[in-house]
């Protein structure tokens, strides 16, 4: 009976020890973004494909826009991350529908100009004239960027340690006349210097498949304020 007890005392130390193996080497479920400087972090799945900084810098460099070269050269922080290796940084930049869902953060100094001059609506026009669409009763089909379809589907200010701002959740098609939703986070810094900003969008077809993920990481999205 001793020697029995002991062989059954063995076995469970061995299923107990090899279950500890199995979690130790298991694959963590999340990804964490952080960027220590400006104190600004989020979390997503671990198997989404990163894009460096570099990479964006790169290709935003290419860009002839008014501004665009000041604005580059105030980076603090950029990194868009998808689950697919195929989307490019110049998606990442495009208002086209991306072919999978797509993350972008960006922290970014303000020009004094901007710092006298920012608001939410400025906030909320950071990737699209957002506050026109909404106090329109009509779809701008052409310039400045053409639209129809749009909806408002949620809009709160977000409130974070280190900034505050507004969060934006709308869907709309574009002149690619594929429909995309966009959940974007706008923050700026108490002095108004810095500007933190998330923008998770896809397909509005693929974000409704994947609406929890992609919730869930706007969501995380924390800003504490540089250390």
């Amino acid at each position: 009976m001793r020697i029995q007890a002991r062989k059954s005392a063995f076995r469970l130390t061995f299923v107990l020890a090899s279950l500890l193996v199995l979690t130790a080497c298991a694959a963590p479920s999340h990804l964490y973004a952080a960027n220590k400087k400006s104190g600004t972090y989020f979390t997503l799945p671990y198997s989404w494909k990163r894009i460096s900084q570099s990479t964006l810098t790169k290709q935003e460099s290419l860009s002839k826009a008014t501004g665009a070269a000041e604005r580059l050269a105030a980076v603090q922080w950029q990194e868009a991350y998808s689950p697919s290796k195929e989307v490019s940084a110049a998606e990442i930049f495009s208002l086209k529908s991306p072919p999978a869902p797509t993350v972008y953060v960006r922290v970014r100094a303000l020009t004094s100009e901007e710092m006298n001059s920012v608001s939410y609506n400025s906030l909320r026009d950071i990737f699209v004239p957002l506050t026109s669409w909404l106090n329109s009763t009509s779809d701008f089909a052409t310039t400045p960027v053409p639209m129809t379809k749009f909806q408002l589907l949620g809009d709160e200010e977000r409130v974070e340690k280190g900034a505050r701002g507004v969060r934006s959740i709308f869907s709309f098609t574009g002149a690619d006349g594929i429909d995309q939703t966009f959940n974007q986070t706008a923050l700026i810094s108490p002095d108004h210097s810095i500007m933190y900003i998330l923008l998770v969008r896809a397909r509005s077809v693929d974000y409704a498949k994947s609406q929890k993920i992609l919730t869930d990481i706007s969501n995380s999205f924390t800003v504490l304020g540089a250390a």
